[in-house]
């Protein structure tokens, strides 16, 4: 058998195309093992209400918060609700995750208006005023927010982005903090805790 120049050419170029159809395969298949295991990890990593995540605050009197109300301009601290347990809850109307939270926020707020015993004092976290303050206008929320501009306060409860959500008791005691979107369940059975 003659092996003509063209010969080697056509086995080289199918050598080729079958080293391209591998390394094409390897590629699909390694992106898709790491987005099965980004899955993996997300379906079993517990909601961020079902754990109180460590902080130093815990068992501590909460920073002083103190500012004008974005919803109605009066000064707020949270000194005022000495007596309450308080949802401190850190938000920002470009934050996704915190406009998913809203409806258990709301719905935990209005279960508790006749007891009267908590309160919820939303931190604007890196937005403007009239930002969230639409926001929470958007979504049916009344309670009283303060415009975190300097970042002081983030800072001093250690927030690096929204939502985070801290539960401080009627004494002014950190009773636990939460990151990520709450849900009405783990509100609920954070202030069972406690009560």
């Amino acid at each position: 058998m003659v092996t003509t120049d063209n010969d080697t050419t056509e086995n080289n170029g199918q050598d080729r195309q079958i080293r391209i159809s591998k390394q094409r395969i390897l590629l699909a298949s390694t992106i898709l093992l790491v987005i099965l295991g980004i899955i993996g990890v997300l379906a079993y990593s517990p909601a961020a209400t079902t754990i109180s995540t460590p902080s130093p605050l815990l068992g501590k009197v909460a920073p002083n918060i103190a500012g004008n109300s974005i919803t109605n301009g009066s000064y707020v601290s949270l000194q005022n609700y000495r007596g309450k347990f308080v949802i401190l809850n850190f938000f920002a109307s470009w934050c996704t995750p915190c406009f998913d939270e809203s409806p258990a926020l709301i719905t935990f707020a209005y279960n508790h208006r006749k007891t009267n015993n908590v309160a919820i004092l939303g931190i604007v976290f890196s937005d403007t005023s009239s930002r969230a303050s639409n926001f929470l206008k958007s979504v049916g929320a009344t309670w009283n927010a303060i415009n975190d501009q300097s970042g002081s306060i983030a800072i001093k409860y250690g927030v690096s982005e929204p939502p985070e959500t801290f539960l401080i008791s009627p004494s002014g005691i950190v009773l636990a903090k939460f990151i990520g979107p709450v849900t009405l369940a783990g509100l609920n059975e954070a202030i069972g805790r406690y009560q």
